[in-house]
């Protein structure tokens, strides 16, 4: 568009970004991360949980043979389960 700038943020992002680390890493702090960050059928489960499960997640994934840049299709109930594969995924750059 004439006269409109696009910023460039390439330089505000470190290069090896990861996003559901920075998600995790912003909630996990004293105050925070007991806080509900998921609440389904089961129950509510915190920041902290969704940490420590979405990391178990990841590590199974990359022992399953998934490896970084690799694409895993995720088809799942609503539950806990599903953002904290989504996130274990994202924080193994599957």
């Amino acid at each position: 568009m004439p006269g409109h700038s696009v910023a460039d943020h390439s330089a505000s992002l470190p290069r090896e970004y990861n996003a559901a680390s920075d998600l995790l890493a912003r909630n996990l702090g004293p105050a925070v991360r007991s806080r509900t960050a998921y609440i389904d059928d089961h129950g509510r489960y915190s920041f902290a949980d969704l940490d420590q499960t979405s990391a178990r997640i990841g590590a199974l994934l990359t022992t399953a043979g998934l490896a970084r840049e690799q694409r895993v299709l995720l088809c799942m109930h609503d539950s806990f389960l599903l953002p904290a594969t989504f996130l274990g995924a994202i924080r193994r750059g599957i």
